[in-house]
């Protein structure tokens, strides 16, 4: 997000496309278009991730009871089988052949895979909060 602030504050005129691209290509390098797809197939859905606050105190849950019960939805199924399968299919592209020098694996940044498998990991994560911590 704060990559999208400081893009916005220089020209307020991008989309968020722009935005979300320019993100990618700077973060996934040979990879951008695959986790474009990623990122925005996860804002489009449209899914609440970390905005549970008001609710579980509504509902008396527990946060970890909230996002259990978020994750059995259909639409959320269907959402993290599409991210997940994309994230699988970029670094399997990033480690294609790595003997020969001009192969895509040679030439990748090792942490433009680490940051890929760090964002597949987080799926299992419960998101907390932004403006708060874990109880």
């Amino acid at each position: 997000q704060m990559c999208a602030f400081a893009k916005l504050a220089w020209n307020c005129s991008f989309s968020a496309d722009e935005v979300l691209r320019h993100y990618c290509a700077r973060a996934y390098g040979p990879v951008a278009d695959m986790m474009f797809q990623h990122w925005d197939l996860l804002r489009k859905s449209r899914l609440q991730w970390n905005y549970c606050a008001m609710e579980c105190a509504i509902r008396k849950l527990p946060t970890e009871r909230w996002f259990k019960l978020q994750r059995a939805s259909p639409r959320w199924k269907r959402c993290e089988a599409a991210c997940l399968a994309l994230l699988e299919q970029a670094i399997a592209r990033l480690q294609k052949s790595p003997i020969s020098p001009s192969r895509l694996a040679a030439q990748t940044d090792a942490r433009i895979v680490e940051r890929i498998r760090d964002v597949r990991s987080r799926w299992s994560e419960i998101p907390w909060p932004w403006y708060g911590v874990p109880d």
